[in-house]
C-alpha cells in the first residue's frame, strides 16, 4: 500500500471546545458519517481511518 496522506475532517471554521483542531476520535466519526452518505467508497473509508490511526 502506497502513503496516505491525513486529512484533518473538519468543516471551516470548526473548532473542539478547547479551540483546537477536531480529535481523532471526532474525525472518525466524521469519516462514518462521509461514509454512510456515500460521500466516501468503503475503500477510501479504510484508507483514511488508517491513516488516522497510523496503521
Amino acid at each position: 500500500m502506497g502513503p496516505v496522506e491525513c486529512v484533518v475532517l473538519a468543516f471551516p471554521g470548526e473548532r473542539t471546545a478547547s479551540g483546537g483542531a477536531p480529535s481523532v476520535s471526532d474525525q472518525l466519526v466524521r469519516l462514518g458519517e462521509l461514509a454512510r452518505q456515500g460521500l466516501l467508497t468503503p475503500e477510501e473509508f479504510a484508507a483514511a481511518k488508517a491513516g488516522l490511526l497510523g496503521i
